[in-house]
């Protein structure tokens, strides 16, 4: 019993050790593989370092639009407020306007 599992255990050293020359030469096949997959990923990180800049570039024309925006709101303001006092103007002077006619 202890001889056969021996006899099967030299039998899989064997086989274990016929294995290691195609193992050796799956290396390169192996490395070419990982060299194609590293190009992919280079490219694909300057892929997606482009497509970074171009989003801060479209963040700093947002930031532009915004920035217009903001001086275009600031102009409706003043433009409110302008028309809020000429509205008061205009209720004094009606005001003045009564007062003459009354008086």
């Amino acid at each position: 019993m202890l001889g056969n599992d021996f006899s099967r255990l030299r039998n899989d050293f064997s086989r274990l050790g016929n294995d290691f020359p195609r193992l050796r030469n799956g290396f390169p096949r192996l490395g070419n593989d990982f060299s194609r997959l590293g190009n992919d990923f280079s490219r694909l990180g300057n892929d997606f370092s482009r497509l970074g800049n171009d989003f801060s570039r479209l963040g700093n024309d947002f930031s532009r639009l915004g920035n217009d925006f903001s001086r275009l709101g600031n102009d409706f303001s003043r433009l409110g407020n302008d028309f809020s006092r000429l509205g008061n103007d205009c209720r004094s002077f009606g005001n003045d306007c009564r007062s003459f006619g009354n008086g």
